[in-house]
């Protein structure tokens, strides 16, 4: 007489036992792919990104949200000279980065560097207005300093306390697979060392 066996429901990736060198393949794997997506948050959210729409804005642009394509927004309005776009572009490039975004100021330090920008955006826009064709239309000269000091205050409040890094980097796990080969003496985070 056959004997009864008593049916078990083994729980999802219970019943088959992994080898060791399996389960840290998938880890790895994970790792990889978290990195990855990281990498690609990262690169979405880089300020330069915004470079070429602060320099169509500056010129007197819009985007139309049908076509994609940027519109002249005053056929007859004043043409900004390329010295102007060119000299503000190279300024604000130097502040619109990673370097900026994943930072750790102070509310004071951004408050230093906000007076440092607008110093510089009002005293540029004054001395060269008759450069730029803009001696008499203030309004004008207030829209090019507007969208600039929006754009910059904007990176700059990201790294407000490291809050953006803080974002990113925490939600990075730090393995012991980046180890060349742990000891027991080395500690977790020793590859960080770069003056070994």
């Amino acid at each position: 007489m056959p004997e009864e066996y008593e049916y078990v429901e083994v729980p999802a990736g219970q019943g088959i036992p992994q080898q060791p060198g399996m389960q840290q393949g998938q880890e790895l794997q994970a790792d990889l792919i978290q990195e990855e997506r990281i990498a690609n948050i990262i690169e979405q959210i880089n300020p330069e990104n915004f470079l070429e729409e602060i320099e169509y804005r500056i010129k007197g642009y819009k985007k139309d949200r049908k076509t994609k394509e940027w519109i002249k927004i005053n056929q007859k309005g004043v043409e900004i000279p390329p010295i102007l776009v060119e000299r503000f572009m190279s300024f604000i490039s130097s502040l619109l980065n990673q370097n900026t975004t994943l930072s750790n100021f102070s509310e004071t330090e951004i408050n230093r560097l906000m007076k440092m920008v607008i110093e510089y955006v009002s005293d540029d826009l004054s001395t060269h207005s008759e450069e730029y064709g803009l001696k008499s239309d203030y309004i004008e000269r207030t829209r090019i300093g507007m969208i600039m000091l929006n754009v910059i205050f904007t990176v700059l409040k990201r790294s407000l306390n490291g809050t953006e890094s803080r974002r990113i980097f925490g939600s990075l796990r730090v393995s012991e697979t980046l180890t060349k080969s742990p000891t027991a003496s080395s500690g977790a985070l020793d590859f960080l060392k770069f003056w070994k």
